[in-house]
Order: C-alpha cells, then sequence, then structure tokens
C-alpha cells in the first residue's frame, strides 16, 4: 500500500481507483471508500499536472497519511489477531479406503473378515495398520490401501467389500492441508463437500464467519483448527467455524476441484473489550468452595497443547493421531481452546483449573489431517471413558452419516458433547452440524456487554423441511468476542468466534459436575440432565428471539443450585409456548392463527435425563383452558371456548440418545372465522425410561406444556399470501448451487429459502404491508386456492408434477389465484462447469440444477406462454428511482401479447464465463400479465396462428390498462382468473445473496397481482407488447440432467384430536402468564403496517451498528477518511491561495 501511495506521488494523468463494498471494508485492512452499490463502481480523481515542488508537498502528504495509516492499522493488520485465514486444499488419496463395519471387533478380526470372504484379485490391496492410542481396543473400521493402478479393477474390489455382510459402508480416505492467506470476503459460510458414504453423497461443512469481523471469514472444512474461521475438509469430520488466529480456511480452486464437505473451527479478531471468563461467571465462588475440576474427564479434539505448559496442572494424556511423533501446538488453537478449560495462568485463568485434560491431536505442524484420524479418536473418547468432549468445529452437513452416527454413539456413552453453533451470523438457518443436533449442545456467541454476537449463527434447524417446522437452536449462549486465554507462548490472548464460547461452556459443566458428589455422579450426570441445567438456569437476552439465543446466557452459578438439587427427569424445550410473546417467540408471534389457514408447526426438544432410552407413554394431549376475547373486534359466537383451537402432534417413537422431538400442529375451528382473542390450554405427555441398575421399577416423568395463542378473523383473501416451501431442494440433500455465480468461496445452497431463514427480510416486510403469508409444504395438490389471494414460488429447485400443474391451471383460471415467481439462472454450460468430484467415485459431481430448475418452471408456465430462457445475466437495472440488482437471473424467452415487461441492459455471463468477454445485452426481465388473456394466447403454434386465433375470437392482443389496473380486464371464458408477475432472479429478495434489496420490486410485484393495479413505475419504465415474444435462441433444449421430484407426492395427513363434548375436567385454574398484549391488527378495514415489528428491526438495526462500530476495527478507517478527506479541502483551497501543506499538517 505504501509503495502504491509513493508512486501515485508522481502520477500526472487521471487515476482511476477500484471502489468495494462496504462489506469488504470491514474485511480487508485496505484504504477504500465505501459504497452503497452491490457492484463495483470507478471513481475518477483528477490529478492536474504538478510542478516539482507541487510533486514534494503532494509526497509529503502521502507519507504523512501512509504513516498514519500504518500507524492506525498496526494494532489489526500486525497484530497476532489479523485476519488471515488458513485454507485448506483438500485431497483424495486414491489408493486408501475406510471401510465401516457394523460393530466393534478386534483389528485383526476385521482383516480376516476381508480376506476370507473377497475372491482373490490381482488387484494388490493391504489394511494399514494405525499405531495411535486406539490401537489396544477393538474398532468399527479398517483402513484399506488398494492398488490404484488398474481403476476398473480397484472399483470391482471395492463393490465386493461393500458387499460384505457385515460392512456398512466404504469412503475414501482424505488428506488435509492447511496454508495461510488474507481473507476480504464478506460474512458468507463457504465449504466444500466430501463424500462420506453412499448414502450421503454430500457433505459441505465448513462455515465461518467469525465475530462481528468473524463474520468475514470463511467456513472451515471438517477437520479445522483455526484462530481464524476456515474451512477444513473431511468426510466423517466435523469442525466449526473458526473466528480465532488460526483458523482454517480452505482454497475455493481446490475446494472446487476435489473437496466437498467441510467442517470448520470457528475464530475470529476484534476489537471489544477482553473478555475476563471466570470473572464474568462468577466462578471464584465455586473455587472458593473447593469446586474446581476435580475428577472430571475433559476431551479437546484440536491442534494438540504442549506437554510442557506449565500452566495445565492435570493434563491426563495427550495422544497425538497424527503421523508425527509431537505433542506440540504451532498453532494455538488447541492451547487456547484448553486454556479456557482448565489454564491456571493467574491473567487468564480456566473455568475448571483442575479437570483432567485429554487432549487429541488431530493435525500436524503442517496442518494435515486425514478422516481415519478422526474417527480412531472418536472411538478412543468412548474407550477412555470421557466425561466432557469439546468440539469447536462443524458444517452445515447434517446427512453427514459417519460423522452423525458417531455422535450419536459418544452421546449414548454418557459423553456430553459441547459444540459452537457457528459463525454465519446474523443470516438466519446457518447453523453447524453437529450443534444442531438434539443430543449436543449447541453453543452461540455474546460479547462482553451481554449482547448477542453478529457474527453467531441463527436457527432454525432445517432437517425437518419441507413437510415440519424446525427446531430451536442454538441451546445456549456463552461469551465469544475477545475472550481472554492462554497463548501457546505461555502468555494471555484473547480471541473471538463462537470456537472459543464452546470450551466456555465445556469448562463450565466440568465445574459443575465435579460439584457433585461422586457417588452421586452416575445416577444423575448425563448429556440431558446437564442439558437440562443449563437450558433452565440461563438468563434470556431482552430484545432477540429464540432461533437466535436458544434459552439465553449461561449463568454458571443457577446452573449450581439447579444441578445441586437435580433428580432424574424428562422435561420439554422451550418449556411454555407463550406464542404472543414478541420478539422472544420470533416469528410465531408475528403470525396469528386464523380459520382455513396452513396449520402452524412448533417443534419441541424431549430430554430425557432419567435414561439413554425412553418413550411417550401417555398423550399427548390437548386441554383448552380459556379464551380471552378482544373486545373490540371479538364478534359474539355460540362456539364453545374450547372448540376454538384444534391441535394435532407428532413425535419420537424412541427417545435416543437422550432426547427427542414433539411437533405440535395447531389450526383454528373453521365456525371461529370471526373470534378474536387469545387461547390458553395446556399439552399433557408422560415419558417413560427403565429404571436405573438396581432399580425394579421404570423411571417415569408427567409433562406438561403451556400454551397461548393468539387467534384473529379470518384476513380477507387478498391479504392472503402462500409461499412454495415443498418444491425447495438445498444442500446436503444434492449438490444444489448458490443463486449467483460464480460463488468460489459458498458454492453450495444449504439455508433452506425459507422464510424465516434467508427469506427472512422478505417475511418481515409482507407483514408490514398488512400481508399474512403461510408456508405451504405439501405439493400443489393438497391446499384450497379459494383461501389465498397469491402464491409466491421463489426459487424452486424440485418439478412439479402433472396434476400439480393441472391443478395451478386450474386455481388460476377458475379460482382467481394469482402467482409470482422468481426464477434464478439455469445454463448447461455453467452447470458443466462449476461441478465438483465425488470423493467415492472419483467421478465428477455435478450440480443438480442451476440457480433454480427453470425448466420446470417453464414446464408450470408453459400454458400461459411464459418461458424464461437458458441466458444468464447480471447487473444493476433502475425503475424510476429505485434501483435493483439482478446477481445471476435468466430472461423471458416467451411472453404473452399484452402483457408489461421490463428490459435491462445488463452483463452476459454465459459470455463472460466462456469467453472472458464483458458483453452488454438489452433483454427482458420482468413480466406482469393477465392470466386469461395469457392463457388464450396459443403460443406453441407461430405468431401468425396466434394473432389469427386472437382476431377470430374477437379478443384484443393487448390488456387495457384502466386506471392503472388490469382488474377491469374480464374474458369470457375465464371472468375470474388471476394474474401472473414473473421475474428472473430472486437475489435481491434472498437474504444469503448479500446484494441490495429489492422490497420495493415486490411491493409493486404484489400490488399487481393481489389487486391489479400497475404502479406508476411499471407504467413508466415498461413496454406493452402488442405481440407475442418469442426468442427462440436462448430456449431450452430437450433436457438432460435428471428429473428432481419434490418428497412425498402425498398430502400430509395429521389427525387432529376430536373436540371434547364437556368441559375439560383437567383445564384447572388459569396459567400463570405475562400481561397480555393484542397484536394491533385491523382485519376488516385497511391493513395498517405493523408498527411494533418495523420498531424491533429499528431496535435490531442499531443495536448490530453498535456491534460493529465497538467490534470491528472502524476508528483506523475513520482517521483515513478524514485525512483524505483534509488532503483534497487542502488542494482546492490552495488554488485559491488559503494554505500551504505546512499548515495542513498542523490542522
Amino acid at each position: 500500500l505504501l509503495v502504491t501511495l509513493l508512486r501515485s506521488a508522481r502520477v500526472r494523468s487521471s487515476v482511476s481507483h477500484q471502489v468495494q463494498t462496504q462489506e469488504d471494508l470491514v474485511c480487508t485492512h485496505v484504504l477504500r471508500v465505501a459504497v452503497k452499490s452491490p457492484v463495483r463502481q470507478t471513481t475518477m480523481l483528477s490529478v492536474r499536472p504538478r510542478t516539482r515542488r507541487d510533486n514534494k508537498q503532494h509526497l509529503s502528504v502521502v507519507l504523512f497519511l501512509s504513516l498514519s495509516l500504518l500507524f492506525g492499522l498496526s494494532s489489526s493488520l500486525f497484530h497476532d489477531d489479523a485476519q488471515h485465514l488458513e485454507q485448506t486444499e483438500t485431497t483424495v488419496l486414491e489408493d486408501e479406503f475406510i471401510v465401516f463395519f457394523d460393530g466393534f471387533e478386534e483389528e485383526t478380526v476385521l482383516e480376516r473378515t476381508i480376506k476370507e470372504s473377497v475372491i482373490k484379485s490381482d488387484c494388490a490391496w493391504e489394511v494399514i495398520h494405525r499405531h495411535n492410542a486406539a490401537l489396544n481396543y477393538p474398532t468399527d473400521f479398517l483402513l484399506v490401501k488398494i492398488d490404484e493402478t488398474n481403476k476398473t479393477r480397484q472399483a470391482q474390489l471395492l463393490t465386493e467389500i461393500e458387499a460384505l455382510d457385515h460392512v456398512r459402508y466404504v469412503t475414501p480416505n482424505l488428506k488435509y492441508h492447511f496454508t495461510k492467506k488474507l481473507y476480504s470476503y464478506p460474512a458468507a459460510p463457504r465449504f466444500s463437500k466430501s463424500l462420506l458414504s453412499p448414502i450421503s453423497p454430500v457433505d459441505p461443512t465448513s462455515l465461518s464467519g467469525d465475530d462481528e469481523e468473524e463474520s468475514c471469514r470463511s467456513p472451515h472444512l471438517v477437520f479445522s483448527h483455526d484462530f481464524h474461521e476456515s474451512p477444513t475438509n473431511s468426510s466423517s469430520h466435523n469442525h466449526r467455524d473458526a473466528p480465532d488466529d488460526v483458523f482454517f480456511e480452505e482454497d475455493m480452486a481446490n475446494h472446487f476441484a476435489s473437496s466437498w464437505q467441510e467442517r470448520s473451527l470457528h475464530a475470529a479478531t476484534s476489537q471489544m473489550p477482553e473478555t475476563n471468563v471466570p470473572t464474568m461467571l462468577n466462578a471464584d465462588f465455586l473455587w472458593d468452595k473447593q469446586v474446581t475440576g476435580v475428577g472430571v474427564k475433559v476431551a479437546i479434539f484440536d491442534t494438540g497443547t504442549s506437554p510442557n505448559n506449565p500452566y495445565f496442572k492435570n493434563i491426563a494424556e495427550i495422544t497425538d493421531w497424527t503421523d508425527e511423533d509431537s505433542f506440540d501446538d504451532t498453532k494455538g488453537h488447541g492451547t487456547f481452546v484448553a486454556g479456557l478449560i482448565a489454564s491456571s495462568q493467574p491473567d487468564c485463568m480456566g473455568l475448571a483449573p483442575d479437570a483432567s485434560l485429554y487432549i487429541f491431536r488431530v493435525f500436524t505442524a503442517s496442518e494435515v489431517s486425514y478422516t481415519s484420524w478422526f474417527l480412531d479418536a472418536f472411538n478412543y473418547a468412548i474407550h477412555t471413558g470421557i466425561d466432557v468432549l469439546n468440539l469447536s468445529t462443524g458444517g452445515p452437513d447434517y446427512l453427514d452419516r459417519p460423522f452423525v452416527e458417531k455422535i450419536w454413539e459418544m452421546s449414548a456413552n454418557k459423553i456430553t458433547i459441547i459444540s459452537a453453533i457457528g459463525n454465519s451470523g446474523p443470516l438466519f438457518g446457518t447453523l453447524s452440524n453437529p450443534a444442531d443436533m438434539a443430543d449436543v449442545i449447541g453453543v452461540g456467541g455474546i460479547n462482553s456487554m451481554g449482547k448477542l454476537a453478529s457474527f453467531s449463527s441463527r436457527g432454525m434447524t432445517t432437517w425437518e423441511l419441507p413437510h415440519g417446522y424446525g427446531r430451536v437452536k442454538p441451546d445456549i449462549l456463552a461469551f465469544a468476542n475477545n475472550v481472554l486465554g492462554l497463548n501457546s507462548k505461555m502468555g494471555c490472548t484473547h480471541q473471538t468466534g463462537t470456537s472459543f464460547a464452546s470450551p466456555v461452556v465445556a469448562g463450565s459443566v466440568a465445574l459443575l459436575i465435579s460439584a457433585v458428589p461422586e457417588g452421586r455422579r452416575a445416577k444423575i450426570i448425563n448429556p440431558a440432565s446437564i442439558k437440562q441445567v443449563l437450558i433452565e438456569s440461563s438468563e434470556l437476552l431482552p430484545g432477540t428471539n429464540i432461533f437466535s439465543q436458544g434459552a439465553g446466557q449461561l449463568n454458571l452459578l443457577s446452573a449450581y443450585e439447579l444441578l445441586n438439587n437435580y433428580e432424574p427427569r424428562a422435561s420439554l424445550f422451550p418449556s411454555e409456548l407463550d406464542l404472543t410473546d414478541c420478539p422472544y417467540m420470533w416469528p410465531y408471534c408475528e403470525t396469528p392463527l386464523y380459520a382455513t389457514s396452513m396449520p402452524l408447526i412448533v417443534n419441541t426438544t424431549i430430554l430425557n435425563g432419567m435414561g439413554v432410552t425412553g418413550r411417550i407413554t401417555e398423550g399427548p394431549t390437548w386441554s383448552a383452558i380459556s379464551f380471552t376475547p378482544h373486545e373490540s373486534l371479538h364478534q359474539p359466537s355460540d362456539l364453545a371456548d374450547k372448540d376454538i383451537l384444534q391441535v394435532a402432534f407428532s413425535h419420537s417413537d424412541v427417545l435416543w440418545p437422550w432426547s427427542g422431538f414433539l411437533a405440535i400442529f395447531f389450526r383454528v375451528n373453521p365456525r371461529a372465522a370471526n373470534h378474536h382473542g387469545v387461547v390458553e390450554g395446556m399439552i399433557r405427555l408422560t415419558v417413560t425410561s427403565p429404571g436405573a441398575i438396581g432399580e425394579k421399577t421404570k423411571r417415569q416423568t408427567s409433562l406438561e406444556l403451556p400454551v397461548r395463542i393468539q387467534v384473529i378473523p379470518t384476513p380477507p383473501r387478498e391479504k392472503r399470501l402462500l409461499w412454495d416451501q415443498y418444491h425447495q431442494l438445498n444442500y446436503p440433500q444434492g449438490y444444489f448451487p448458490r443463486d449467483i455465480v460464480p460463488s468460489l468461496v459458498d458454492p453450495f445452497d444449504w439455508n433452506a429459502d425459507h422464510l424465516h431463514t434467508n427469506f427472512r427480510q422478505l417475511f418481515q416486510h409482507v407483514l408490514s404491508l398488512g400481508y399474512f403469508i403461510e408456508t405451504l409444504g405439501e405439493s400443489f395438490s393438497c391446499f384450497d386456492a379459494s383461501n389465498y389471494g397469491t402464491l409466491l414460488l421463489f426459487d424452486p429447485e424440485a418439478e412439479f408434477l402433472e396434476d400439480e400443474v393441472a391443478k395451478l391451471r386450474s386455481d388460476i383460471l377458475d379460482k382467481g389465484l394469482s402467482v409470482i415467481v422468481a426464477a434464478d439462472w439455469h445454463n448447461t454450460d455453467m452447470i458443466d462447469g462449476i461441478k465438483l468430484l465425488d470423493k467415492n467415485t472419483q467421478k465428477q459431481w455435478q450440480p443438480m440444477t442451476g440457480g433454480s430448475n427453470v425448466p420446470a418452471i417453464n414446464t408450470l408456465l408453459d400454458d400461459f406462454g411464459i418461458s424464461f430462457s437458458s441466458q444468464v445475466v447480471q447487473g444493476s437495472f433502475r425503475l424510476e428511482k429505485s434501483e435493483g440488482f439482478y446477481g445471476s437471473g435468466s430472461t423471458l424467452s416467451r411472453f404473452p401479447a399484452g402483457g408489461l415487461t421490463v428490459t435491462a441492459h445488463l452483463d452476459d455471463q454465459v459470455v463472460k464465463y466462456l469467453k472472458s468477454i464483458n458483453v452488454q445485452v438489452p433483454v427482458e426481465i420482468i413480466g406482469l400479465v393477465n392470466a386469461s388473456s395469457a392463457f388464450l394466447s396459443p403460443l406453441n403454434k407461430n405468431k401468425e396462428k396466434n394473432e389469427d386465433a386472437l382476431s377470430q375470437r374477437g379478443l384484443p392482443n393487448s390488456i387495457p390498462v384502466v386506471q392503472e389496473t388490469f382488474a377491469d380486464v374480464s374474458v369470457k371464458e375465464h371472468p375470474k382468473a388471476g394474474r401472473i408477475a414473473v421475474i428472473g432472479d430472486s437475489s435481491c429478495f434472498d437474504d444469503s445473496s448479500k446484494v441490495e434489496s429489492c422490497m420495493w420490486l415486490l411491493d409493486d410485484m404484489l400490488a399487481f397481482a393481489a389487486q391489479g393495479v400497475v404502479s406508476d413505475r411499471f407504467l413508466s419504465y415498461s413496454r406493452k407488447l402488442s405481440s407475442n415474444l418469442d426468442k427462440q435462441r436462448h430456449s431450452f433444449s430437450q433436457r438432460s440432467e435428471p428429473l428432481l421430484f419434490p418428497p412425498s407426492p402425498l398430502c400430509s395427513a395429521i389427525q387432529f384430536q376430536p373436540l371434547p363434548d364437556a368441559a375439560d375436567p383437567q383445564s384447572g385454574d388459569p396459567i400463570s402468564w405475562k400481561p397480555l398484549v393484542y397484536q394491533q391488527i385491523n382485519i376488516q378495514g385497511v391493513f395498517e403496517p405493523r408498527i411494533t415489528q418495523i420498531q424491533t428491526d429499528y431496535f435490531s438495526f442499531f443495536s448490530s451498528l453498535s456491534d460493529v462500530l465497538l467490534g470491528a476495527n472502524v476508528l483506523p478507517y475513520i482517521v483515513i477518511i478524514a485525512f483524505v478527506s483534509i488532503a483534497f479541502r487542502l488542494k482546492k483551497r490552495r488554488q485559491q491561495g488559503d494554505f500551504n501543506a505546512h499548515q495542513l499538517f498542523l490542522s
């Protein structure tokens, strides 16, 4: 930078400076100008010819600014915490494979099983014997080396091995190597994938985003330990995004070439005040009671630590799972994590200084690891009898079979697993696995001021979609910003990220367990009981929703008191469902129930501290207790209070290990269409587990779950929207690429495309406009279109079945349903260009679709003469004073006469991608049309036949616009037909795209679809087609990719409980709730914007802003901008003879 500035002193002509986005400004320590536009802009700085004296003065200014820059950024650019991410280069060992068995045996027994069963082959193979700490214990896998000279014979031999009776599956062994680089991509989770098993062909696991700044990092791979986030790749390991100084980032080029799944550590850097964790948690209170972690075995899977570190009192064992004969931690990440748990350094004490540490070193000094090393280490942890296991790693692949199964196995063996939730916030739907598992304690992050860290990943879980709804995660929050801890040089330093929130909880758990007398530990300590204690003793953060904070902030002393009196029992989380409590119960509190709406689904977690297995033996049942009417809108009815709400259930058949789910479905009785008020009631169930050793009776817990739900009168049809979730397919269900290409840092679309994840801003926006939006988790055949005004179809990946196409056509033409479609890119050449390597088959893994399944969308809209093209374009567009960004979208290739279309000049990405040529082309990107007119245009014929057909039927070739509305258009055949609005890209509606939002465009499309009103913007900047648009040059040829069908085309059969004939005898006393506050919604008249939510959004905005100002390295940039401003002011005034350079320096 200094050299560049010095050279600029000699420039005599214009200098062009590229400007990047504001996110890049925060992530890179480079002098840049922040602009709001999502695209790169160019600022021209005119410099007049200079004299020698001018150049000297300019040189003085440059030197002064350069020194200021260096001093101002020294604390971050040259600090230990500089944002250097470590990339992970993932290599598939083509001759090494891991063979998984269905049970544990001695390695020699498993080896003999293969040798005796496999037919003799001319393909040489041998078992690689692992010489590590697990050598003397049974194992459930073998590492096999197979000659790769003859690929055909190798494949045949693998097939033979996998077909053996006791072999579950075979997966390649992976090698991970980490290299440092400065990372400057904005907060986006990324990961490469590695195929772990035939059942899980996709395993991306590497997210990252450190804290406020951590969000600038990238995800890590499965085996990554980092001080900063980095992706680590692995088929069976999970490592969280890491936000500290040692953060392993994966090289995205190799990422595309050979890596699929990655899990990563979570670490970052920050300028927040240092957080001394023991002091903040009042751990000294327990230390004074001689509670210091004695007798608790804590396992740390990381980069190791030195056995000679004098500040660890009780390192019981350090095991090296690498091929090196060393225990040293050259990265420092493992030492820092271990220090948070058990350091005795006076200036940075750990929480449980006397805990027994079991250090699992799974990375070499050159930052290399293998899948087989992790599997051995997990098995050894089980054999060693570990009590607490910390995993500061993770990734989004909840279908990673080997890893998920091994987590369950360790949990079933009473190992309490604590894992970082990830650093991909503030985007929702960004949870990491295994922290998103029910039996694992998933830890999010807060800063030293007790506020939610902006980088901490948010829920919900996405396993349950599309038919169900996600569970609450994270479970709990802990300090994650500028956490003070031990470094590898025996001193103290600070790190940021959920990588360090996780060991804060792990150390607290070790401390709590040591407070329980040894004779009682075996009876009450297990993964469920620990999770119950932490959740029930935590403190909620004000103004923060449940999917961001879970149960709230860790409270060590309250957990201690609760554990002292703990008896084995079952419990529910959340423990009560007050769905009127905003903002904590967002999004439920934003979506009151009404008759004919889709069932509202709440997914609770059952924690079973009574035993590793259990069942629901009684219930669940629903008992209505009361209905409190809203006087202003409630209309009297003869319907009994107990009959207003109907409830159904779905739950785990077996609670294992230590947990299960209870899904609750709520709907309003159709006879209660005019009711407005709050329903209160109770859900009851009984959980039973086998008795402990020596107990003759089973253990039972009777549970009660209080419920409070707001019911409102059914809104008018035109205000009811339906979101199609059923046709959304995402990673890890397959390789589904991002909606913007090329997206090298985050190639997978994994945020679920749900209203409450990456389309959260859209959800909040339509509510603020007075609309009501529901989610469709079933086929189009399963909903009654007469209840809804508009169907929203955004970025679908799945096919539309024939009966769905016919049903939707009928709904639009005969029932007046309107449709808004937002597609994305789909081009075969570009799809071929982003293939990944399938590590099981050594074949290229091709994306299942483009950004969306455009051919399927075209099939759906074909009867209306609407099609999208294979053209892919990108760039900014403008309607009047409103600007939008087209990420990577398709264009309209067919559109019916009489419709309105918007044309924009955008960059042709296909030409740029294939030929590296920048070309701008005029393309149609948005279209509005009345469905009846569109349907009557048989576009499967040529234009002349179309026009003749229209003329013969006496129909106009265009749709008349009367008072800016299509509402007056009527066609005899379909007088009630709805309207269709389409756009070829969804990026500006998608939070994960990180482009400027264009909700103004959604406003206009909704006004047209729901009310038939065309905005002034569209009337001024669109053209009415006098003939059918038909661009065959960019149409799709016959489809070559496989058809993607959504799960289960059948409509769900939810069995709602029959309404009781008499008052429930169990109702009892009213539930004790906080004072009731009704949501102010005008049902009958004009729908007012939801001011309460908007105020909440502003609160969140300023809260996030304060996080950034306090947590990011903002001050140096302010200083730099000030100096630059002074320099330009000087230039102007010198021309007026006001100042000289020396006076400028003084000022």
